[in-house]
């Protein structure tokens, strides 16, 4: 973000112009990629881990309830 704002100071500042300032913005992009890809993937592949940790959580929750509703029912029929 800083390498953002100089290139716009610089053109601000005319010592650079328009077409001067999209080209090494351009190319500013162009290296950020590959960083920004590494990082998207680890944080992509921690929420999937995260959502199946979730997931088999909720499975277990789910069980536990309907195990206690069957014997909440149970006791109340027998009553």
């Amino acid at each position: 973000m800083e390498e953002k704002m100089r290139i716009l100071k610089l053109l601000e500042d005319g010592k650079i112009n328009a077409e001067e300032a999209v080209k090494l913005l351009e190319a500013l992009r162009e290296t950020e990629s590959p960083e920004r890809a590494v990082i998207m993937k680890g944080v992509i592949k921690g929420i999937g881990e995260t959502m199946e940790s979730v997931a088999t959580i909720m499975k277990e929750v789910s069980v536990t309830v309907a195990d206690k509703i069957r014997e909440k029912t149970k006791e109340t029929a027998e009553k």
